[in-house]
């Protein structure tokens, strides 16, 4: 039975890991979290006091918005980064 206003609602989202959205993006722990503390990463959704998840789509889409600000993947090696 439909439990939600007669709304059906699905969600095929994956929910990633933190080691999962590290690989992803090419960025460490300290680094993801120092950019959700400046507003520049997606924030995960909290399961419990010691676990957090990022729906794919959230970092998709943040890695989205660096291409279409022009701005080179924080993994991109060709930027002169050492």
């Amino acid at each position: 039975m439909n439990t939600n206003g007669g709304l059906y609602m699905k969600n095929t989202d994956t929910l990633l890991r933190l080691s999962q959205v590290e690989a992803i993006v090419g960025l460490k722990k300290s680094k993801i979290y120092n950019l959700i503390q400046n507003k520049e990463f997606p924030e995960p959704f909290r399961l419990g006091k010691r676990s957090v998840r990022w729906t794919e789509s959230a970092v998709q889409a943040w890695i989205q918005s660096l291409s279409s600000a022009g701005q080179a993947h924080p993994n991109d090696c060709s930027q002169g980064r050492s």
